[in-house]
């Protein structure tokens, strides 16, 4: 039988001892990746927004709030791992088509990233225009790999993602 978000948020608290707002959060985390660029609201004319969003559950250390995202995201990770299976299939037989000038090259196509550089992001955001969700279980982490590269302008690079601005990258590394 169908289950709504506010009965599957208090069924978790009661068995899982998931902190409801942190397991609220996590879903609308895990849909507003789904969703991507998909939908848009016209809050006025002209003034369209996607439902983009950045989550960040803080607490206390033992205040579990890593089980709840990771329960949100699992079907998106589940979707990675089989669209992970299909590229290599689709790139293999690519690689053995590679002289057929009509092949497509394949691109992998996925809902979320963990570990990345800007640049590589860029590219990842070029192969799934729907967009991208950035899932880091340590936000502390998140924000110490900023500029672990280069010294560079990743806190910009954020603000401007938030904003969903036009990404415009021209480097002498990538096309």
């Amino acid at each position: 039988y169908p289950i709504s978000l506010q009965n599957l948020i208090l069924q978790a608290h009661d068995t899982l001892g998931y902190p409801k707002d942190y397991f609220a959060g996590a879903i609308l985390y895990a849909a507003s990746v789904a969703v991507g660029n998909n939908a848009s609201v016209e809050l006025k004319v002209g003034w369209q927004e996607s439902p983009a969003l950045f989550l960040a559950l803080v607490g206390k250390p033992g205040t579990n709030k890593s089980s709840p995202i990771t329960f949100a995201i699992k079907p998106l990770l589940k979707a990675d791992k089989e669209s992970q299976e299909r590229f290599r299939e689709e790139d293999a037989l690519y690689r053995k088509q590679e002289k057929d000038a009509d092949a497509l090259k394949p691109t992998l196509k996925k809902h979320l990233v963990s570990d990345f550089t800007p640049e590589v992001l860029a590219q990842i955001l070029q192969d799934n225009p729907k967009g991208i969700g950035v899932y880091v279980d340590e936000l502390s982490s998140w924000i110490s790999n900023f500029n672990r590269y280069h010294s560079g302008n990743e806190e910009q690079f954020w603000l401007s993602t938030w904003s969903q601005k036009t990404l415009i990258q021209d480097r002498k590394s990538s096309p």
